[in-house]
């Protein structure tokens, strides 16, 4: 089951809301609103799905024997980020009440994630209303991307239980990568679910091929090997970004 977009139903109901004063009563309540409501929140109104691999995978995994959800995706990530943030929500405590609980990140080209969000307007999800002040707004909103992925390794780490978090980039896209998030889910490695949904699991268009700014290239991997100094596997594979 996948929840698309429901923070604004979830967050502000103390009765959903399990982020704030966990309770095994409140966390049933959210399972039981998903149930109820995935139509709403149904991961095939996202813009994936005007993708046409999409569209081709989704009915063969339908297809599949039908078998009881083990497993709810909460895709939200702009509004529960920055609530975890602001309310100060306490993470470890909240793994240590709740064994189910997993943390899951999928890293796009932060260089085309700050593009896109400076085009679409998205820069009040960051939290900072001065982000765009200075003379070159795509510095401080390449900056910001990044910290989000700084803030979920300390996160990570501050949580003492880092088998509870998992990211992949966009360069790893493909079945090895679902593979593993299956195991990460605790779910069986379906053959017929790789199968279907392989193909479908890859980047689709081409994202902003069209930019060639070193200026701006050269500024992301200083970023990069500054903010992920202490993570050098993940530092190396972000700088991956600035060859492609």
């Amino acid at each position: 089951m996948v929840l698309n977009h429901v923070g604004q139903r979830i967050l502000p109901n103390p009765r959903l809301n399990f982020l704030v004063d966990y309770s095994p009563h409140k966390f049933r309540e959210v399972v039981g609103f998903a149930g109820r409501e995935s139509h709403d929140g149904d991961i095939r109104l996202s813009h994936t799905f005007d993708f046409e691999a999409m569209r081709q995978a989704a009915p063969k995994v339908q297809d599949s024997p039908r078998k009881p959800a083990k497993c709810l995706v909460w895709k939200d990530s702009h509004m529960v980020t920055n609530f975890l943030r602001f309310a100060q929500v306490d993470v470890p405590q909240l793994l240590q009440r709740n064994e189910a609980l997993r943390f899951l990140l999928p890293i796009r080209n932060p260089i085309d994630c700050a593009l896109s969000n400076l085009r679409t307007g998205h820069v009040a999800f960051f939290g900072a209303p001065d982000l765009l002040s200075g003379e070159r707004p795509i510095d401080a909103m390449l900056s910001a991307v990044l910290d989000k992925i700084v803030w979920f390794l300390g996160l990570r780490d501050a949580s003492a239980r880092p088998e509870r978090f998992f990211l992949f980039f966009q360069h790893e896209i493909g079945r090895r990568v679902l593979e593993k998030m299956l195991h990460f889910l605790g779910l069986p490695p379906d053959e017929a679910y790789l199968a279907a949904v392989t193909d479908a699991f890859r980047v689709a268009g081409g994202g902003y091929k069209r930019r060639k700014d070193q200026r701006l290239l050269g500024l992301y991997a200083s970023l990069v090997s500054r903010k992920f100094d202490r993570y050098p596997a993940i530092r190396n594979a972000l700088l991956e970004f600035a060859l492609r």
